[in-house]
Parts: structure tokens; C-alpha cells; sequence
């Protein structure tokens, strides 16, 4: 390490740069949280909402595909529960 810091003040930008990666951790994006009061309704108006929001800059582009996902997630689980309801209700139907 002593060997990288001579190196690095004497100029070397490869040397520099490890010293710098050691010394100051890498910037990384935190997620602020995000209050959008238009998300109502259907899951398609609820995205709808969402691509509003990011052409407003209400929200970023990275944050409305965060958004996105966990509607989509939650369009799966309403999904799944409707089919388990069907199925229950068509076993009772055929008596199983």
C-alpha cells in the first residue's frame, strides 16, 4: 500500500486510482420514497399513473420501474387468487 502512495503522488493515475477506491466508497443511488396520490383504480390506470409521473418528473425513470414492477407483481398475486377461487369453485362444482 505504501508502494501504491508513492506512486500515485508521484503521478501515477493507476496507482491514484486504487488509492482512491480504497479510501472512498462508491457512490450508490438511494431511492427516496415516493408519494404518488394518483394511484388508484385498475392496475392499468394505476401504470398509467406511473408514466404520468415520470413525464411530470414527479418521479424518475428509475424509480417509476421500480413502481412498475411491484404492480406487476401484485397483478400476478391478483392473478393467482382469482385462478385458486375458480379452481375451488369448480371443484366444489364436480364434487372433489
Amino acid at each position: 500500500m505504501k508502494q501504491a502512495v508513492h506512486l500515485a503522488l508521484a503521478g501515477d493515475v493507476t496507482a491514484l486510482r486504487l488509492c482512491l477506491e480504497r479510501l472512498v466508497p462508491p457512490v450508490r443511488a438511494t431511492d427516496e420514497p415516493v408519494e404518488l396520490r394518483a394511484l388508484k383504480g385498475t392496475l392499468t390506470e394505476q401504470g398509467a399513473a406511473v408514466i404520468q409521473a415520470v413525464a411530470s418528473s414527479q418521479v424518475t425513470p428509475e424509480q417509476a420501474a421500480k413502481l412498475l414492477q411491484a404492480l406487476a407483481a401484485q397483478a400476478k398475486i391478483e392473478e393467482a387468487d382469482r385462478l385458486e377461487k375458480r379452481i375451488c369453485e369448480l371443484e366444489k362444482t364436480v364434487g372433489v
